[in-house]
């Protein structure tokens, strides 16, 4: 399985004029949807996003509860 796109402002997409309250609601949204995802992978799992803008989901990954490698791949920099 692999997700992909784990970049800010587009996982999670909330638009600027969202009042705070109904902003948290949606990432509360989106970081279940990313949960479900990352728990329904069966044998392996990619996550890919941009180096210059990750999402901030990408902050809350704990490395050490990943079993594998993490891998940085970084193209035309």
């Amino acid at each position: 399985m692999v997700i992909h796109g784990l970049r800010e402002g587009t996982l999670p997409r909330i638009p600027r004029d969202m009042p705070a309250d109904e902003a948290e609601e949606e990432t509360q949204s989106y970081r279940r949807l990313l949960f479900i995802g990352i728990t329904r992978s069966m044998r392996a799992l990619m996550v890919t996003y941009p180096w210059s803008k990750p999402s901030q989901f990408v902050a809350e990954f704990d490395p050490a509860l990943w079993d594998g490698e993490w891998q940085t791949v970084m193209h035309g920099v």
